[in-house]
């Protein structure tokens, strides 16, 4: 995974830039699809937005990943 990439997503999340830091969250999975933390971090930011149902597919699949480890 890109640290440079969550680097920037977290730093977006924090200035509740949120759609912006979802691309981020979402590019970072792309290069680490196994990872849960960028599931949850992606889940909380679609909560922020109010995209509800993508929130829980991420939260569904941090704890599917979480599981396996």
């Amino acid at each position: 995974m890109n640290e440079e990439i969550l680097f920037k997503g977290n730093e977006a999340f924090i200035a509740c830039r949120y759609e912006e830091s979802v691309q981020l969250f979402s590019e970072a999975i792309n290069h680490d699809p196994l990872n849960y933390v960028l599931y949850s971090k992606c889940s909380a930011a679609y909560a922020c937005i109010q995209k509800l149902e993508k929130s829980l597919a991420d939260a569904q699949k941090t704890m599917e990943l979480k599981n396996l480890t």
